[in-house]
């Protein structure tokens, strides 16, 4: 009985662990400006979305084109779903995403969004409303030392 109990117990643990590690994406309005040698892409260009998770990236622009960029291993370098480098760089409220080949983005967040991101946390990738920048340094971590963290 002890042991059926103990194996419940475990079972239990492991669910509700599972559950309270489950990693949210975090999104924001943004205006994206996109260019390709220069110059303005027009269809392309104007309100998008940005969502991060787990340190993956998902541009979502106004013509339908979306751009899912995986970190690389260096800081502020990805690769997109076609395998392309782009770098990123933060400032302030704006982010730029600079693809091999010289197409690039220029995002900046808008609304409510603008208005949470410091300087210094901008490219968090939080919500409208939400305090994601103070958890920024949990981008990437594991789930485990991430729950440790946060508690």
């Amino acid at each position: 009985m002890k042991t059926r109990l103990a194996k419940l117990a475990a079972c239990s643990l492991v669910a509700w662990l599972g559950m309270a590690s489950t990693a949210m994406a975090d999104s924001a309005a943004a205006n994206c400006e996109v260019r390709k040698d220069g110059d303005k892409w027009k269809g392309a260009s104007g309100p998008c979305t940005f969502s991060q998770r787990q340190g993956n990236i998902s541009l979502d622009l106004k013509n339908g084109d979306s751009y899912s960029l995986v970190p690389s291993g260096k800081e502020g370098q990805y690769r997109d779903q076609k395998g392309t480098k782009v770098v990123r760089t933060v400032s302030g409220n704006t982010e730029e995403f600079r693809w091999e080949g010289g197409k690039k983005i220029i995002m900046t967040y808008t609304g409510a969004a603008a208005t949470n991101y410091p300087s210094s946390a901008a490219g968090s990738g939080g919500g409208a409303g939400s305090s994601v920048p103070s958890l920024r340094d949990l981008v990437g971590a594991s789930a485990a030392s991430g729950e440790m963290a946060m508690r």
